[in-house]
């Protein structure tokens, strides 16, 4: 099932000791090859950029991912 969070979401759910502590368990992981990091991806097109993240940790059966455009246009 999957569990769409928005920024403020996370800022209330999550402190930032608990969120740097999630991050090093992640690269502890990452360096035991129980976690799956892929570098990011990127879609490009005149004025739009797509960019994709992902990533998966086996012990906890879980995967994730952040997908964000960055729209550029010009303002007059």
């Amino acid at each position: 099932m999957a569990l769409l969070l928005q920024d403020h979401e996370v800022r209330r759910l999550l402190t930032m000791e608990q969120a740097i502590e999630a991050v090093e368990g992640a690269f502890r992981a990452l360096a035991h090859g129980e976690a799956t990091n892929f570098p990011k991806q990127r879609s490009t097109a005149p004025g739009v950029a797509f960019n994709m993240l992902c990533s998966s940790l086996n012990a906890l059966d879980v995967a994730g991912v952040k997908c964000y455009p960055i729209v550029r246009q010009d303002v007059t």
